[in-house]
């Protein structure tokens, strides 16, 4: 002081003040402190006790229904939380007034209350005008939409309840170890089947080939059908001539004698001498068979008859040549034309095989060269089908039944293949009969040409120079010597014509005749292809075997028509389909019809290997679909009234997708009818494979149709067709009665081992005509939802039984809340799953002013551990306290 005023008072309060700076600050850093610390902590329990009463206004609906809780979608929820938050707020001023318990309850109720009704101050709390705010935020990812949380929430539900579900839906457990123990004997059959519609293809083209073969191999018959044809063409034509030609030339040549003998003959009654007589003769022979030709239906005397009253009524202008009776120019050429016209085509009349000619010769070579490739390429699939089928064996001990027979089968059926090579060299060696057809062909059009022009000269009467040679001159004299020298003289007509050389048959090198160049292994495999496709229908033994081809064919048909006609049934069951107006995940799978030939792989169980707690899950969400929502078959017996785990009747006005619910957990189709159709098909292929596998299994089914099989040995291609067919059949028989048995709500095998075990043995047995006989059936069976839960375990992953699972509960949950009759479809979404969020954020925000804190000294303080790590911001002296609550 003295050195700045030159005086020495003041020192003491200099130095107090120097003292009291320090001591200010502390007191107020701690006071800012303290209350911060207070504030944090109280914040922390104020959005606690926040969280509490969000997480209470939960969906009622949801959770009645499904055990499920997600936070309230309805309308008003917010504002009833807005109103309850002021009762939170209050712990930070509890002088503004005394919440009494009434209070408090009315609160909850949502009814009106005024927070600062009383006044009586009590307590202390040092940060009572701070600015508190209370918030919460769903968190996104929590929603039931979600594939995680929606299982986690179910799997928390089924926890307690999953063994006594099991156990009362028929031990699920026992189902899925019962398929696994079967995975071997059913992929064996699954390959066979593959195996033997290779089989059955390479059979049906092995008879396409014959039939054309059997057409190129009567070509040798051809060649000597057209020389004789020729042959009796020509003789034909000299018969024309010598008869039906005298008479015309008769005539011809002497129609003035024979008009005047006819007209003196009716005309008068003069007595004709015998050279008149003749030439009346000639006359009404000629004019018989003119008539006779305009009118082959009259009888003789009608014909004679209409020559007379021709005569009176019009003379003779009208018998030679007058519309109002005949024209004989006309006649003769429409009868020439159609006795002789039938030879101006030798080939094609000339050979009854259909389809053989020489312009068709390489066209045939080339359709049966195609075929022969076709077997030659379904020979290597058979043989990988073979291969596969040979691992799956493998997979078998050597004494099991099932292999020992399915393997002795396929030796038989092999023996169809083993001179598979034949197939193109005998098309290669026809065809090298390319030249001589030629050859054949342009030769046969020569013989054709000359045939032609003696049809023609017969038909225009030109033989002139045949009888010029005998009277030399025209016309011929009036004696009947002439036509004496005219008769049988057919070297005349055989000069006139100059007929062409048959074909020379030896040039043919028929492959099925070694004399005439073929060999004789090739004989040998056409006898054997001619004898069973073609063989003698007098034998007993072929003639059964086809019989029952065609009856195992129609058992077949019968049945896949019977399953075919659950369309009918399933159009008749008033479905509702997915609603357009709601949002599907996925696009579904496996529309379609069901087939026999086409089952698929139905084995494929690795995934169930190794899911460890996933598999657990998904065991507990599918337990949870089975015990919660509607196939088929539900209440399908009578009195059954199913019920949820939660007590609500399973019906149409709760589930919307009523009896094709569990089906969409396996398809995911929009449309129910295609979600049936995916379900039937997946679980008639598991029965169809199953049974198919049990022809082997069952010994009196396999030694059966291995007895008809072994009765057709003269036939090879017949009896492996036979056989397949049988098996097919008797697959189909079964596969079709199962299904009815299961629509029934009634149990089927999972595997027949035993002739108990069938559905359908009466008719099986009837259909290989076997002895029926006792047996009972100690096979595990399972009903058509116990099937379905295995096909929904086995094919459908668990994000697609979780979501379609959310898919099924989100309608529901809708049906319900709008109160939709049975026979209505949703047309509004008013529950969406992917806003039922099951956790929040909430946030307790306050603004304090400080004395002396630093802001970031504040934040730094508070973010040592020491108030739960809860401060997320700081912002303007605003401190926001954030924690996450969820069910």
């Amino acid at each position: 002081m003295r050195l700045f005023l030159k005086k020495s008072n003041g020192v003491v309060t200099l130095f107090v003040v120097m003292i009291m700076i320090p001591t200010i600050f502390l007191v107020g850093f701690m006071d800012d402190l303290a209350r911060l610390k207070l504030a944090g902590n109280q914040a922390v329990i104020a959005a606690d006790n926040y969280g509490e009463i969000v997480m209470e206004q939960y969906d009622n609906i949801l959770k009645e229904l499904y055990g499920l809780f997600a936070m309230t979608q309805m309308d008003g929820a917010a504002e009833k939380l807005a109103d309850l938050d002021k009762i939170v707020k209050a712990s930070f001023d509890p002088n503004s007034g005394t919440i009494s318990a009434k209070y408090t309850l009315d609160a909850l109720q949502g009814k009106n209350f005024d927070l600062l009704a009383e006044k009586n101050y009590n307590g202390f709390m040092p940060f009572k005008s701070s600015d508190v705010e209370l918030m919460f935020k769903p968190i996104g990812t929590s929603s039931l939409a979600s594939d995680e949380i929606i299982a986690t929430q179910i799997g928390d539900f089924m926890k307690f309840r999953i063994f006594p579900v099991l156990f009362s839906n028929g031990d699920l457990l026992k189902s899925i170890q019962q398929i696994q123990d079967s995975e071997a004997d059913g992929a064996i059959a699954d390959a066979k089947q593959e195996y033997d519609e290779e089989v059955q293809k390479i059979i049906e083209k092995i008879e396409t080939y014959y039939r054309l073969l059997r057409v190129l191999a009567d070509y040798p018959e051809y060649i000597d059908d057209i020389n004789s044809e020729y042959e009796q063409d020509k003789r034909e034509c000299w018969n024309f001539y010598q008869d039906d030609y005298e008479v015309l030339f008769n005539f011809h040549y002497n129609e003035a004698e024979a008009e005047a003998a006819f007209i003196k003959d009716v005309d008068t009654d003069k007595t004709l001498s015998d050279d008149e007589n003749m030439w009346k003769t000639i006359f009404m022979e000629y004019y018989r068979w003119i008539i006779g030709l305009a009118h082959p239906e009259w009888e003789s005397d009608r014909i004679e008859q209409e020559i007379y009253e021709r005569y009176e009524n019009d003379g003779m202008v009208s018998l030679q040549n007058t519309a109002s009776f005949i024209d004989p120019s006309v006649i003769l050429e429409d009868y020439y034309g159609a006795e002789l016209g039938t030879k101006s085509e030798l080939e094609k009349t000339a050979f009854p095989s259909e389809g053989l000619s020489f312009d068709k010769f390489e066209t045939l070579c080339g359709m049966l060269s195609s075929v022969a490739n076709e077997i030659t390429s379904q020979r290597e699939k058979i043989e990988a089908a073979r291969n596969k089928l040979q691992t799956k064996l493998e997979a078998k001990p050597e004494d099991d039944e099932l292999r020992k027979n399915v393997k002795a089968e396929v030796e038989i059926t092999e023996k169809l293949f083993e001179h598979i090579e034949y197939y193109k060299e005998i098309v290669a060696f026809i065809y090298s009969n390319k030249d001589v057809n030629t050859e054949y062909k342009f030769q046969t059009d020569h013989i054709q040409t000359s045939l032609d022009n003696v049809i023609y000269k017969l038909r225009t009467v030109q033989f002139n120079s045949l009888y010029q040679d005998e009277v030399g001159t025209w016309p011929p004299g009036t004696t009947i010597k002439f036509f004496e020298k005219v008769h049988d003289r057919k070297q005349y007509f055989d000069a006139e014509v100059s007929w062409e050389d048959k074909l020379d048959k030896t040039k043919y090198k028929d492959f099925k005749d070694p004399d005439a160049g073929g060999k004789e292994e090739y004989k040998k495999f056409y006898e054997e292809l001619k004898k069973t496709f073609d063989g003698d229908s007098s034998d007993e033994a072929k003639k059964k075997g086809e019989n029952k081809k065609k009856e195992a064919e129609r058992k077949k048909e019968e049945a896949e028509n019977g399953i075919k006609n659950d369309e009918n049934t399933i159009n008749s069951m008033g479905l509702r389909d997915y609603p357009s107006c709601f949002t599907k995940n996925d696009d579904g799978k496996g529309k379609g019809e069901f087939s026999f030939s086409k089952l698929g792989q139905m084995f494929s169980f690795d995934g169930l290997a190794n899911f460890g707690n996933q598999l657990l899950l998904k065991f507990y969400v599918t337990e949870y679909d089975f015990s919660m929502l509607s196939s088929r078959v539900t209440n399908v017996k009578e009195d059954e009234n199913k019920e949820s785990l939660t007590g609500y009747a399973i019906t149409k006005k709760i589930n919307y997708l009523y009896k094709s619910e569990l089906e969409y957990l396996l398809a995911g189709n929009s449309s129910s009818k295609d979600n049936l159709n995916y379900a039937r098909n997946r679980i008639l292929g598991f029965r169809a494979v199953m049974n198919f596998a049990s022809t082997y299994k069952i010994p009196e089914i396999n030694h059966a149709i291995r007895a008809i099989g072994d009765a057709l040995v003269a036939f090879p291609v017949l009896s492996v067709a036979v056989v397949l067919a049988l098996r097919a059949a008797v697959t189909a028989i079964e596969t079709g009665a199962d299904w009815r048995e299961m629509m029934k709500g009634e149990k089927v095998a999972v595997f027949k081992a035993k002739l108990g075990d069938l559905t359908e043995a009466q008719a099986i047995l009837s259909l290989l005509g076997a002895d029926d006989e006792e047996s009972s059936s100690d096979a595990f069976s399972m009903s058509y939802e116990q099937y379905l839960m295995i096909m929904i375990l086995l094919f459908a992953s668990s994000e697609e039984v979780y979501t379609r699972t959310g898919d099924i509960i989100e309608l529901n949950v809708n049906t319900v809340i709008q109160k939709l009759a049975e026979d209505k479809e949703l047309s509004a979404q008013k529950f969406f799953l992917s806003k039922a969020y099951t956790a929040a954020d909430i946030t307790c925000s306050i603004k304090m002013d400080f004395l002396v804190m630093p802001g970031g000294f504040a934040r730094t303080t508070l973010g040592d551990g020491e108030t739960y790590d809860q401060l997320n911001e700081f912002k303007e002296n605003r401190y926001n306290f954030t924690i996450t609550r969820g069910y």
